[in-house]
C-alpha cells in the first residue's frame, strides 16, 4: 500500500514536457517582385515544418488559406486581400505547435475601367483599390480632373462615373490621385476614344504598364508627395 501511494506521488512529481515546435521557412515564389495589387494570386513554398499538421497562412492579421500537411513541406496558394497600400507580414502557424520566419509583401494601388473602348459621350466607370485608407482620391481623363471619390478603409473606390468629353479619335489616360500622392495611371486597361464622325474607326489598343517603387512604411502611412505610384496608360 505504501508503495503505491508513493508510486503515485512521483508520477504527479514528473513535470510534463511540451510539445517543440519546429521553424519553418517560407518564400514568396510569385510574385517574384513580391508586390501588387489586392488580388494578386501569390505562390508561397513552405519547408521545414513538422508532417501531419494542419497549418494556417496570415497576411497581416488575416487568415488567407489553411491546410494540412503531410510531410512538413508544402505549397499554399492564397490571393491578396482587400488591404490599403503599404507593407505586411506573410506568416505560417501549425498546430505542432510550429511558426515560420517572417516574409513581406508590398500592396500597391491598382485602376480599373469597366470598358476597354468608348466613344465621346459614353459614361465609363472607375474603380480602385490599394490605395490608402478612408481618403479622397481625384479622377482624371486626360490630365483634367473628372470629380473626386472616397476610399473606404480598405483602400477601395468603386463606381466613380465620368462622360467621355469632346475629343478627337486618339489615346487618353485615365488616373487615379490621392490628394497627397502622385497620380497612378490604369495598369490593365486599354481603351481608344473616337470623336463622333459618320464612320468611327477603332485603334487597336494595348497596354503600357510604367512601375516605380513603394514606400517602405507599414501601411497606411501616407506616400511622399514626390513619390510616383504605379500604372500604366489607357489607350
Amino acid at each position: 500500500m505504501a508503495a503505491a501511494v508513493i508510486l503515485a506521488l512521483l508520477m504527479l512529481a514528473i513535470p510534463i514536457v511540451p510539445t517543440i515546435g519546429a521553424t519553418g521557412t517560407i518564400i514568396i515564389t510569385n510574385p517574384a517582385t513580391k508586390t501588387g495589387p489586392p488580388g494578386t494570386a501569390v505562390t508561397l513554398t513552405c519547408t521545414g515544418f513538422t508532417g501531419g499538421q494542419t497549418y494556417t497562412v496570415y497576411f497581416g492579421a488575416t487568415v488567407v488559406t489553411s491546410g494540412s500537411t503531410v510531410t512538413g513541406a508544402f505549397t499554399a496558394y492564397f490571393d491578396v486581400p482587400s488591404s490599403p497600400r503599404g507593407v505586411y507580414n506573410v506568416t505560417v502557424i501549425t498546430t505542432a505547435p510550429d511558426d515560420s520566419n517572417t516574409v513581406t509583401y508590398t500592396v500597391t494601388p491598382d485602376v480599373t475601367a469597366n470598358v476597354s473602348t468608348a466613344n465621346v459621350g459614353d459614361t465609363v466607370t472607375v474603380s480602385g483599390t490599394g490605395f490608402a485608407a478612408s481618403t479622397s482620391v481625384t479622377i482624371y481623363f486626360d490630365g483634367v480632373s473628372e470629380g473626386t471619390d472616397t476610399t473606404n478603409t480598405t483602400g477601395n473606390f468603386t463606381g466613380f462615373t465620368f462622360t467621355v468629353p469632346a475629343t478627337v479619335e486618339g489615346t487618353y489616360i485615365i488616373e487615379a490621385e490621392e490628394t497627397y500622392a502622385t497620380r497612378t495611371q490604369l495598369p490593365s486597361l486599354g481603351a481608344v476614344l473616337t470623336a463622333p464622325q459618320p464612320s468611327p474607326s477603332l485603334l487597336t489598343a494595348s497596354v503600357r504598364p510604367r512601375l516605380s517603387p513603394m514606400p517602405t512604411e507599414l501601411c497606411p502611412a501616407p506616400l511622399s508627395p514626390s513619390l510616383r505610384l504605379p500604372g500604366a496608360t489607357i489607350l
